[in-house]
């Protein structure tokens, strides 16, 4: 059979090999224990500015008023919770809220004393 000489040879591009980008993926900041790790950053770095007379609050705004609360732990679980526990109005109370509707604003409060006896 004869070789067919009305279709045209395709050129072959040639590329340079390109060395694979390493990216930090936002998808992998997504999961409940990369948020714990920047709150845990963040909070860290707050309390450094204070003096011994204050303590690092936690203004709550989702419950028709706003609440301050004074964290003692703050754990998660995973995949998607955040669990916060401390004092609102003096009374030991537990927040369990999805990392995804999370919002705070850090703020100073006095300190408490004798926590385990209000």
């Amino acid at each position: 059979m004869a070789p067919n000489n009305f279709l045209p040879t395709t050129p072959v591009a040639k590329f340079p090999k390109l060395e694979t980008l390493k990216v930090d993926s936002p998808l992998r900041h997504m999961f409940v224990d990369e948020q714990f790790a920047f709150l845990k950053k963040y909070i860290q770095e707050y309390e450094k500015a204070l003096d011994s007379e204050h303590e690092v609050g936690i203004m709550m705004t989702n419950f028709g008023q706003a609440a301050i609360m004074q964290v003692v732990e703050i754990t998660y679980e995973k995949p998607v919770l955040l669990i916060f526990k401390g004092y609102v109005n003096g009374k030991m109370s537990t927040l369990i809220q999805h990392m995804n509707q999370t919002f705070y604003l850090h703020r100073w409060t006095k300190l408490m004393k004798n926590l385990s006896s209000v």
